[in-house]
C-alpha cells in the first residue's frame, strides 16, 4: 500500500502535466458568453534577416515566410 500511493500520485501528476496548454484571457467567458464560435487567429510574426539573407530573398518570399510561421505557431499552440 505504501508503494501504490506514490506511484498513483506520480501517474496522476504526469497525466495532468502532459495535457495541452490553452491560453485564454482572464475575462474570456464574459466576452464570449453570447458568441456561437470563437476564432483563434494566427500569430503576427516579423522576420528580421541578416544582410546576406536579405539579398537572396524577395519581399514576397519574406512575407510568405512570415505568414507560414504565424500559421505554424497557431497550429502548434492550439492542436
Amino acid at each position: 500500500m505504501k508503494r501504490i500511493v506514490p506511484f498513483l500520485t506520480a501517474i496522476i501528476l504526469t497525466a495532468t502535466a502532459c495535457g495541452p496548454n490553452i491560453y485564454k484571457a482572464a475575462d474570456f467567458n464574459d466576452r464570449t458568453a453570447s458568441h456561437k464560435s470563437v476564432a483563434i487567429l494566427p500569430a503576427k510574426t516579423i522576420i528580421s534577416l541578416r544582410p546576406n539573407e536579405v539579398k537572396r530573398m524577395t519581399r514576397e518570399q519574406i512575407k510568405e515566410n512570415e505568414d507560414n510561421t504565424g500559421f505554424s505557431v497557431q497550429d502548434r499552440m492550439y492542436s
